[in-house]
């Protein structure tokens, strides 16, 4: 327990040396927070698999997509090593399930990152492209033990079907936790931005009513904003739900 204790120590320093060399915009209570509360919950998690049962029962992938949600996908994939080294050294995981959900972990890593935050179905078809390649994967890793070693065809089997499972539910678990972790941790997401951006909300209805003007002047800001965020690097998103409430006030 003492030498588990030291490694967590460790890895935590570590995880905070990275955030505050690499990730600075991230350091804030809730975020740092959210990032606690998902790997305990994920630790706790992996500590209540009956022994003997598969780890690739453990949805890293729903891990590293809501994760990527709330910082981005280079936290999500740094903070997922650490627990899965954490995990394997404390529970005994062998190195074929470890390389697997590494590539596994990379593989959604890169999934996410692709997704423009438009549209919450995207999750699900997220999730589905995690699916396939983890299945993939799997199967490819225990065809070259085959090679080298005995390897029962329905353990791979068995595998392979949860990597696939987990995989396509990750998005899912996903979309279910965004909006109770939105409010449990007061940080707003892309897709919470999204929302805000919908001409349909009260208060910009209000706006399109009351003031015409104003209502048409913002739309023509957000515009502005939207390729001016662009042009720098900064969140379009953002700029442009800022600007069709910059005038709220002249209600």
């Amino acid at each position: 327990f003492l030498g588990i204790f030291i490694i967590v120590l460790f890895t935590t320093f570590a995880f905070l040396k990275y955030m505050k060399t690499f990730e600075k915009n991230y350091l804030e209570a809730n975020h740092l927070m959210i990032s606690a509360v998902l790997a305990l919950f994920f630790a706790l998690l992996a500590v209540l698999v009956p022994t003997g049962f598969s780890p690739y029962i453990l949805p890293f992938p729903a891990f590293i997509i809501i994760l990527s949600i709330f910082t981005n996908p280079r936290i999500a994939f740094m903070e997922a090593s650490i627990l899965l080294t954490l995990l394997a050294i404390s529970m005994g995981y062998n190195t074929q399930f470890v390389c697997s959900f590494l590539l596994i972990n990379l593989i959604s890593m890169t999934a996410i990152a692709k997704v423009k935050f438009s549209r919450r179905f995207d999750l699900i078809r997220t999730g589905i492209e995690i699916g396939i390649m983890a299945l993939l994967l799997v199967i490819t890793i225990y065809s070259v033990e085959k090679c080298i070693i005995q390897v029962d065809n329905l353990l791979m089997i068995r595998d392979s079907v949860l990597a696939f499972l987990v995989g396509v539910l990750s998005g899912g678990i996903a979309l279910g936790l965004l909006p109770l972790l939105e409010s449990a941790f007061r940080i707003i997401t892309p897709y919470g931005l999204a929302e805000l951006a919908d001409h349909n909300q009260p208060l910009l209805k209000r706006l399109q009513f009351e003031a015409p003007g104003t209502y048409h002047h913002s739309l023509m800001v957000s515009n502005l904003c939207e390729a001016a965020a662009e042009a720098v690097g900064a969140n379009p998103i953002l700029a442009r739900v800022g600007a069709f409430y910059h005038d709220i006030g002249k209600l």
